[in-house]
């Protein structure tokens, strides 16, 4: 599963963008990031004040040195090139990724918003061309000249789908499934959605209907909800406050997504076999494999 990191501002609020702790945050998030996205239309980009950055450096070696070799001052995006790139460029090669707007774009948008589009400094331009130049000196993959943002979006899909694969292949040919172990890795998700939620109680009443074995329902309920719509939350904390309404119910949690071998059925059955062992303390042993 990626999560997306965005380096840059977390609000729309100039004022607020540019208080210290958004820059304190890019900086934290850098050193915890597996794959960069560089996305560059035709702004050089924000540049931190003096003072922010002084503070930063003081408890970051590499950002005391970065300012004490440039020239001139860096913007954020140039900084997180620096570290996050240049600094590491053996570790990093093929997961960063470079989207460069055509330069043209601009030119047919209106005067009254395309300083936010282009440009017109002369030498902060010639920054952001030296700054591209770096990045293609890298030989690391760019798309040049995009003119349609979801262009850069189809390319971004096919370059992070390509470092899943290469990342996290599937395993060529069957292996053992330790259920135990997966079952943990299940539960330490469950256990990570309990902290802070707020109980949506239509949906524990619906639940809660569809479980009474008076009404003897024999069809599955199926929980929908968009991406980040709180499910994973509403199951475990649901399994966590009411597993004691059915005790003698089998309560298996299974969360496909949670790891790479999660979405494989051959582990979905075996876990869910092994559950049942368990729960009525059977002696058939599970097979580690399907046939």
């Amino acid at each position: 599963t990626f999560s997306p990191i965005d380096m840059f501002w977390q609000t729309l609020d100039l004022d607020e963008a540019e208080q210290p702790e958004q820059l304190h945050y890019s900086l934290e998030e850098i050193e915890k990031c597996d794959y960069f996205l560089f996305y560059f239309g035709g702004k050089y980009g924000w540049i931190p004040p003096s003072g922010q950055m002084a503070i930063e450096a003081k408890n970051r070696a590499w950002l005391a040195d970065l300012r004490g070799e440039s020239s001139y001052a860096m913007s954020l995006g140039e900084t997180i090139f620096e570290r996050a790139v240049l600094s590491k460029i053996e570790q990093v090669q093929g997961s960063v990724f470079f989207y460069f707007r055509d330069e043209t774009f601009g030119d047919a948008l209106a005067n009254a918003v395309k300083g936010h589009f282009v440009e017109y400094d002369e030498d902060v331009k010639e920054k952001l061309g030296a700054l591209k130049e770096k990045m293609r000196q890298t030989n690391m993959q760019v798309l040049e000249d995009y003119t349609q943002p979801m262009n850069a979006v189809r390319q971004t899909f096919e370059d992070l789908q390509e470092c899943i694969h290469r990342d996290f292949p599937l395993p060529d040919k069957a292996q053992d499934i330790d259920t135990q172990r997966e079952r943990h890795v299940h539960t330490a998700l469950a256990l990570s959605r309990r902290g802070v939620y707020l109980s949506v109680e239509d949906w524990v009443a619906r639940v809660h209907s569809h479980l009474d074995t008076r009404a003897h329902v024999g069809h599955p309920l199926i929980i929908v909800a968009p991406p980040g719509g709180g499910k994973t939350a509403f199951v475990s904390n649901y399994v966590a406050n009411y597993r004691t309404y059915l005790p003698q119910a089998l309560w298996l949690q299974y969360y496909t997504g949670s790891n790479t071998e999660s979405c494989n059925y051959e582990r979905l059955c075996c876990n869910v076999m092994q559950a049942i062992k368990d729960r009525w303390t059977l002696e058939d042993e599970v097979p580690k494999r399907l046939k």
